[in-house]
């Protein structure tokens, strides 16, 4: 399943794995054609890790024991690096 929602002057190309049975389905739904062009998010990326771009920026959302949400950002590549210290991280 994916979906397109505008980000300034780049579309955010948003996937769900979730969705998505065998890894060449990623191909056909153009998910390596969107790095090119566009911001991605990608839900459910652990179930295949080998559809991550080399530089990414990771977020997580976990539901705490008093179901708070607690955000992580993990950069990995320079960029992405950049991004986190925007947001107020390390």
């Amino acid at each position: 399943m994916r979906g397109f929602v505008p980000v300034e002057d780049r579309p955010l190309d948003a996937t769900v794995t979730a969705l998505v049975g065998d890894p060449r389905e990623l191909d056909e739904l153009g998910l390596s054609d969107a790095f090119d062009r566009a911001a991605v998010a990608i839900e459910w990326l652990d179930r295949f890790p080998e559809a991550a771009p080399a530089e990414r920026l990771t977020i997580e959302i976990a539901i705490a024991a008093d179901d708070r949400r607690v955000v992580t950002f993990r950069a990995t590549g320079t960029r992405a690096a950049t991004l986190v210290r925007a947001l107020g991280g390390a």
